[in-house]
């Protein structure tokens, strides 16, 4: 009986441990390199055909992705990142921005792919139930998601 409770008490220690180590969101994002500024072309400034996007902890630790497409800046706010393979992360993003207009509040989950220097969009879909990007197909106009590698400050 004695052992059983130690075993139990073991047990329970470890699961406390790894659940105290588990990934926050930022380190989820630093591992995986999605920190800081990206863009399709860096040397270019922000537009419509090249928005550029900045992950980010704010002062309330809260994890942030600012997307500038040149004449407008919106935010959203990571709520979740895991990993489901080394090269591929999982995250929850939410449109948290009056900007957004009727698309404020809405939660996308996203699949996204490191590919040596660039990361791409796999899936994205939104709460409405939209599935905006499959198989790194945007299904809007049929063209694959745009490839964004990180620009140095």
């Amino acid at each position: 009986m004695r052992y059983l409770r130690l075993t139990a008490i073991a047990v329970s220690l470890a699961l406390l441990s790894s659940a105290a180590h588990a990934q926050t969101i930022w380190e989820a994002l630093e591992r995986f390199g999605l920190t800081g500024a990206f863009a399709t072309s860096c040397k270019d400034v922000p537009g419509p055909s090249n928005p550029w996007v900045d992950f980010y902890r704010d002062a309330d630790g809260v994890v942030r992705r600012k997307l500038d497409n040149g004449s407008v800046t919106l935010m959203a706010a990571i709520d979740r990142a895991e990993f489901v393979a080394p090269a591929t992360l999982k995250m929850r993003l939410r449109n948290d921005d009056p900007k957004w207009q009727a698309s404020n509040g809405v939660v996308f989950d996203l699949i996204l792919v490191r590919e040596n220097a660039y990361v791409m969009t796999l899936q994205s879909t939104g709460s409405d139930g939209v599935e905006y990007i499959k198989d790194g197909i945007l299904k809007s106009n049929g063209s694959p998601s745009a490839k964004i590698a990180k620009c140095q400050p």
